[in-house]
């Protein structure tokens, strides 16, 4: 089961026994700023994550985990990541994001842009396609029954 931003965000600030308002002081936003985050209605910026992680003290175990809740790629070392993922560093597709991420022209904040865009589309992609393999099982389901049936 996959685990919120705010949820993780929650449980942390909890297990350091810091409030609300407390956490906020700590990043220098508002504590209804942090409310809405734990409550999943808004989407923190890489920045702001990465804010949390250090004045959560969390490991850099746990900060990757906070980043890949928000929808941000991780900190820690790219290849251990994807060696336990099963996905190959040599892969064209890690490949082509790899350089993109790393292209010395582009800015901080475009760097950044393009990290949100890459995410939220192999998000959208990936549903699209997990839906698709639904709909066909539930196709082959159907057919099953009716040849059972018939």
């Amino acid at each position: 089961m996959l685990t919120t931003f705010g949820h993780l965000l929650k449980q942390a600030r909890l297990e350091r026994g810091l409030t609300q308002k407390q956490l906020a002081d700590a990043v220098d936003v508002d504590g209804s700023y942090i409310a809405r985050l734990e409550m999943d209605e808004r989407r923190p910026s890489r920045k702001v994550v990465l804010q949390l992680s250090r004045a959560l003290t969390l490991s850099p175990e746990e900060g990757d985990r906070l980043l890949a809740s928000a929808q941000h790629l991780p900190e820690g070392d790219l290849e251990r990541l994807l060696n336990s993922s099963g996905v190959s560093m040599t892969h064209p597709v890690i490949q082509v994001v790899a350089n993109a991420l790393q292209d010395k022209e582009l800015s901080p904040r475009g760097r950044e842009l393009l990290e949100e865009e890459i995410t939220a589309y192999v998000a959208f992609r990936t549903q699209q396609l997990k839906q698709e393999e639904r709909d066909r099982k539930s196709a082959r389901a159907a057919i099953a029954d009716k040849l059972s049936q018939g």
